[in-house]
């Protein structure tokens, strides 16, 4: 037993000896030191389990409490950005896996810093800081307020994040240099940019599954095949009998009662937001220069119609630029004087980025503000869900105490002031039986699955959502997937068997056409008995951009580059199949786009270097060796 160990142990028995004498006390003390003496002052399993390291990597020790506030911090960062996260959502992303693999690769980068005698200065680290510009003020320097701030926001402190700092500035530095002299084969590049950049133009015809109008009727047997090849299509999935208690602001909102003074208090603040703006409809008039538009104001003025003019200077454009119901904000700054004129007077002419115009307007709806008794209704109802929205957490606090102190679910419904709803049957994916979805737990995927991973007569947990609702739910049945009848199903085994017919004879049909063109006839001529015309593709790559939208489908591209040049063949989709000849194929060449081939040459530069640098963790791993407690893992992520 080590001295501070010794020691409180020491203190302990001192206080017991405060507390107890005589026979007793002795008694208890003979106790302590026959077990003591069978099992050992130091052998506290359980205790010795808290300070067990998770990780081991090498000579890296990494503790439950490392481990946990990474774990936490992880995950917080995954529920700032999704919107929601619990345990089910973390286990089924392997948040634990990831924080793992990143502690442990970590712990061996940082040994190999170590035994290659990489240190960073205080000076690099404060100047990488000084120079982040997430650290700057108002002025655009380093704000040593607002650095504080986010280190707060992120839990953590000063020490901390400068040594964290330093050793990513480390970490970056071996990956620079193990990196540094990766070299990308000019032939690879070469080749990947032709693969990727090579064009094809191609003619094709569609055949759609529903070009097939009577596919037949199955016999008996048909269906009977259909039927046990598709018994999961006809399982009723574990539907589940639900009491929902949802506790949100539209549950709570009538029960506000908001005071006088508080309605005409938000009255005051939000006048200017309670304003209906004037609205305008205004025509106009656009010219390149402001000699054309001032000589045609002058026109209009001395009598000429707005319209002629309108006419005259832009055609049959000048019904486009009609600006219809518009509000004054509504109009860039330039123009915004179309709300200075009377009904029907024309402007001066008004330049803008677009060239000058001349502005008319045509009907005016003038804008008011309404009085406190005419915004009554609207102000009370969103204060009372303002209300309503502020109360959600504390009613949903007691209704989970009257859970906790074993109070029934309606009971605790009643407490927190708000109707339980009954569900009579709802499946995983949040359908009843009729497969509509059910309104009360819309939006509201967590409370399903909590829902489904409780057991019958149980309530689950209190589930807040990131709707701001918060529910809890109690089981009250469970009824188990079932392979629904034939007979119960006939209907929709025979759709699925013509279903199935339809997509068969629509790729016998593809494959008939084929055949005409392979004997000789143009794909034209080949489709023309089935009242079908040829479409011309655009040169089209073998894989999107990023950003790029599809305009073919990718079977169809699939097969547009597998065949040479007039060459015919059949791509078989879902709900149709594609006849396809290839016209032409436009080779792609890297001497014309310098760019294009530097942009692949980057990528493939990225990934190589991706590629080492796994290998070089790997090999770290090796070197050091690395242990992982999975069942302190488990400990850790169950309790967060």
């Amino acid at each position: 037993m080590t001295a501070p160990e010794g020691l409180r142990f020491f203190l302990m028995l001192q206080t017991i000896r405060s507390k107890i004498s005589g026979l007793v006390a002795k008694v208890f003390f003979v106790l302590l030191a026959v077990i003591f003496g069978i099992w050992g002052i130091g052998d506290y399993a359980f205790l010795r389990d808290r300070e067990r390291p998770v990780i081991t990597v090498g000579s890296t020790e990494i503790s439950p409490a490392q481990f946990d506030i990474e774990y936490r911090r992880t995950v917080e960062r995954m529920r700032r950005s999704m919107g929601q996260m619990d345990a089910e959502m973390a286990r089924q992303l392997r948040i634990a896996d990831q924080v793992v693999d990143r502690m442990t690769n970590d712990a061996a980068i940082d040994q190999a810093l170590a035994s290659l005698g990489i240190v960073v200065s205080d000076d690099s680290v404060r100047a990488r800081i000084l120079a982040d510009p997430t650290f700057r003020g108002a002025s655009g320097q380093f704000d040593r307020n607002v650095f504080l701030g986010l280190l707060s926001e992120n839990q953590m402190n000063e020490a901390s994040f400068v040594a964290l700092i330093r050793q990513t500035m480390g970490r970056d530095a071996l990956a620079e240099a193990l990196t540094a002299g990766t070299r990308v084969p000019d032939l690879l590049v070469d080749r990947i940019y032709r693969f990727r950049e090579e064009r094809r133009i191609a003619e094709y015809v569609y055949v759609p599954n529903s070009a097939i109008t009577d596919p037949g009727q199955p016999t008996d047997e048909q269906v009977r095949e259909t039927y046990e090849d598709n018994h999961d299509v006809f399982t009723r999935p574990e539907l589940r009998a639900l009491t929902v208690l949802r506790i949100g602001p539209d549950e709570l909102a009538a029960a506000m009662r908001p005071s006088e003074e508080e309605l005409r208090e938000e009255y005051q603040t939000r006048r200017a937001e309670l304003a209906v703006p004037e609205r305008r409809d205004v025509e106009q008039i656009r010219f390149a220069d402001e000699t054309a538009a001032r000589a045609a104001r002058e026109r209009i003025v001395a009598g000429t119609p707005f319209e002629d003019v309108a006419r005259e200077a832009m055609g049959e454009a000048a019904a486009q630029l009609r600006l219809n119901n518009i509000t004054r904000r509504e109009l860039p700054s330039s123009l915004a004087a179309a709300f200075d004129l009377s009904a029907n007077e024309v402007s001066e002419a008004l330049r803008s980025p677009f060239g000058w115009h001349l502005l008319r307007s045509v009907r005016v709806e003038p804008g008011h503000e309404p009085t406190f008794e005419e915004a009554r209704s609207r102000i009370e109802l969103e204060v009372r869900r303002r209300l309503a929205a502020a109360a959600v957490y504390d009613t949903a606090t007691r209704a989970e105490d009257a859970l906790s102190e074993g109070r029934t679910i309606e009971q605790a419904a009643t407490q927190a002031g708000v109707t339980p709803i009954t569900v009579p049957a709802i499946d995983v994916d949040g359908k009843d039986a009729e497969g509509q979805t059910v309104a009360a737990l819309d939006r509201a995927p967590e409370v399903i699955r909590a829902a489904f991973t409780t057991n019958a007569g149980q309530p689950t947990q209190l589930i807040d959502t990131r709707e701001g609702v918060a529910f809890i739910v109690r089981v009250d049945r469970i009824t188990e997937a079932q392979l629904l009848p034939l007979e119960q199903v006939r209907d929709r085994v025979v759709a699925m068997w013509q279903d199935n017919k339809r997509r068969e004879l629509a790729r016998a049909r593809a494959q008939e056409i084929l055949a005409k063109v392979n004997e000789g006839k143009s794909l034209g001529e080949a489709a023309e008995p089935f009242g079908l015309t040829p479409t011309l593709t655009d040169p089209t790559l073998r894989a999107l951009r990023p950003g790029q939208p599809a305009t073919l489908p990718p079977e169809l591209v699939g097969e547009m580059f597998r065949l040479r040049v007039n060459q015919a063949g059949v791509a078989a989709g879902r709900d149709g199949a594609w006849v396809v000849r290839v016209s032409e194929i436009r080779p792609a060449d890297p001497a014309a786009d310098a760019a294009g081939v530097t942009r692949v040459r980057d990528e493939l530069r990225q990934q190589l270097n991706s590629d080492l640098l796994q290998e070089y963790l790997s090999a770290l791993r090796d070197r050091y060796g690395v242990t992982v407690d999975r069942q302190q893992v488990e400990r850790l992520t169950s309790s967060n």
